[in-house]
């Protein structure tokens, strides 16, 4: 908070600060502790959690990617009830066997994701109870996938999926946020996993420092 104060005070530009927590309410505290330290708005300035600053940059970058920018997000009773969906038309005989429930399959398909892991190690190492079925959950997620992108929508990981494609697909545009973060904060470090550790470095490979 002091650091972002500091930076404010020093002139350089909100529009030039990114700020990443983990929670709605840790960055939420952060910039009115900011705002109340300096007397000055906020608003320009890039904080919040990841997932927040993943929507916010693919609302002004998603036609570069040829997506929508006015794509819905799914929270995860949507997801939930989208996987059922795909479940059930992949005709998927849940009752022969234990199959994940929903819930089960969404923490599956996250995991693998954000620790950018292939989905059939995920099943044998954590989830060894579900390995007989790993070729349907396959079928599931590539199912789900592509009903997302025909129904111009997202959840959680895909802000973060979209984010991270960016930067690594298009180049120039990946350059132009890195020279516009020129300071990157990023409250418990330790605590990012793959994906987003990834999205960071990415970031900071054309301002030439302030990870």
């Amino acid at each position: 908070t002091y650091r972002v104060a500091y930076l404010l005070a020093k002139g350089v530009p909100a529009s030039a600060i990114l700020l990443a927590t983990f929670t709605n309410k840790a960055a939420r505290e952060m910039l009115s502790r900011v705002e109340a330290i300096t007397g000055s708005d906020v608003g320009k300035l890039w904080g919040g959690t990841f997932h927040a600053i993943g929507n916010r940059v693919l609302r002004h970058y998603a036609q570069v990617m040829q997506l929508s920018s006015s794509y819905s997000i799914l929270d995860e009773e949507d997801q939930r009830d989208l996987l059922k969906v795909c479940v059930t038309e992949a005709k998927i005989k849940v009752e022969d066997k234990r199959f994940p429930a929903p819930s089960i399959l969404r923490d599956i398909l996250s995991f693998a994701f954000n620790v950018q892991q292939p989905l059939d190690a995920v099943v044998e190492r954590r989830y060894p109870h579900f390995a007989t079925w790993t070729s349907e959950i396959q079928a599931v997620a590539r199912r789900y996938e592509a009903k997302k992108r025909v129904a111009q929508v997202m959840d959680y990981d895909d802000l973060l999926r979209y984010w991270w494609l960016l930067l690594q697909e298009y180049p120039e545009t990946a350059k132009r946020l890195s020279q516009q973060f020129r300071y990157l904060l990023v409250d418990e470090y330790q605590d990012t996993n793959t994906i987003q550790a990834d999205i960071v470095e990415r970031l900071s490979q054309h301002n030439g420092r302030n990870l």
